[in-house]
């Protein structure tokens, strides 16, 4: 990471180096995460299926398509932030479709919502009450769970979730790699 650069010089970086961290981030969580060849694609915003989609994880593929236009003008935390949640999509597919395969294992009644949730996931339309359907999916969630933690551990940067799903974040146990910490 690039620690020795002003928050100021951190939100003013290039798109180039807004990729860089971008692919930085996504390293360090899928090293935490037990994850490999998770990577990083930048699209234009025509490439999402609406213009105010930061990023997403595709399952099919195991790529984080992140939008270039919103990269562009996003602030360095919530890129961080961004690529953190998307990466815990990754790792939240890979406990599903590889679960035998693992190295840490999730309890299966957790993996069990989680496949639930993807295969019948409900994406943030903008409509109000389908955004609360979103928030309270259980991959939502602890997808908020993640980014909080580890923004907190490795930033000190404290977030706060959405009220309507605050307890439930509180109730999400992440586990993640030691051996990346030290």
């Amino acid at each position: 990471m690039i620690w020795h650069l002003t928050e100021e010089d951190m939100d003013n970086l290039s798109l180039e180096g807004k990729k860089h961290i971008c692919n930085k981030v996504l390293e360090y969580a899928s090293r935490l995460l037990w994850l490999e060849e998770i990577i990083i694609e930048f699209r234009d915003s025509g490439f999402f299926s609406t213009y105010n989609i930061d990023a997403i994880f595709e399952k099919e593929y195991f790529i984080i398509f992140v939008n270039e236009n919103w990269l562009e003008r996003a602030k360095f935390v919530e890129i961080v932030a961004t690529v953190l949640h998307e990466t815990r999509h990754a790792y939240q597919c890979a406990q599903v479709e590889f679960y035998e395969n693992m190295e840490y294992q999730e309890p299966k009644e957790i993996v069990k919502q989680w496949k639930l949730d993807l295969e019948n996931y409900v994406p943030p339309t903008g409509n109000e009450h389908n955004d609360m359907v979103y928030m309270k999916q259980s991959i939502e969630i602890d997808a908020v769970a993640f980014e909080m933690k580890i923004m907190k551990d490795l930033l000190d940067i404290d977030l706060n979730p959405h009220d309507m799903i605050a307890e439930d974040v509180e109730m999400v146990n992440i586990v993640i790699n030691q051996q990346v910490l030290h």
